[in-house]
């Protein structure tokens, strides 16, 4: 009698998650706002693909992406120490990648996308939104970070730094765009 080798892998929603990150192009996205350089052997698009399908499906803390992903491999098309690319490091050096990227502008192609992909109703837009406010001292702000400023508080405190969070969402819609909106700018 011959023995058979076999391996079981989970799928869980991976596959429905990948068809909708599919429709609305995010790979090419993350692909066109932080390119692959010649050093690099995964790129940026891929690092980030994969932290996206974690967080939906499963998340798991940066150190623990990689056992994640080899949960997933097949063994076939990629070898499981190919997972091992997917470590802490190499997440947190990509998402400083996406924080230096132009991000206004991925998430315009991103909503444009979106919309484009299923069609979603843009005739009227419910716009909402909320101050969150910071008490005491903060030193030098991260230039491309969201600021903190000075206007015009809910709470009627002028002398408080803030942000105004909005929230834009389409009647009958599940689909909310969050934007953070920056004042006095």
């Amino acid at each position: 009698m011959t023995q058979i080798e076999s391996k079981a892998k989970l799928l869980d929603v991976i596959p429905m998650v990948k068809y909708y990150m599919d429709q609305i192009n995010l790979y090419q996205l993350f692909d066109r706002y932080i390119p692959k350089s010649n050093v690099m052997d995964l790129a940026p698009a891929q690092v980030l693909s994969v932290l996206v399908m974690n967080i939906i499906t499963s998340v798991r803390p940066m150190y623990k992406v990689s056992d994640w992903v080899a949960e997933y491999l097949d063994g076939i098309g990629e070898l499981p120490k190919n997972a091992l690319k997917y470590n802490d490091d190499r997440l947190a050096r990509t998402l400083d990648l996406l924080f230096n990227c132009s991000r206004q502008a991925l998430m315009v192609d991103l909503s444009a996308n979106a919309i484009q992909a299923f069609k979603i109703q843009t005739d009227t837009i419910h716009n909402d939104s909320t101050t969150i406010t910071f008490k005491g001292e903060y030193g030098v702000q991260i230039a491309k970070a969201i600021q903190l400023r000075r206007g015009h508080n809910k709470d009627f405190r002028p002398d408080c730094l803030q942000i105004v969070r909005a929230v834009r969402t389409m009647p009958m819609m599940d689909i909310a765009q969050r934007a953070l909106v920056q004042l006095n700018r």
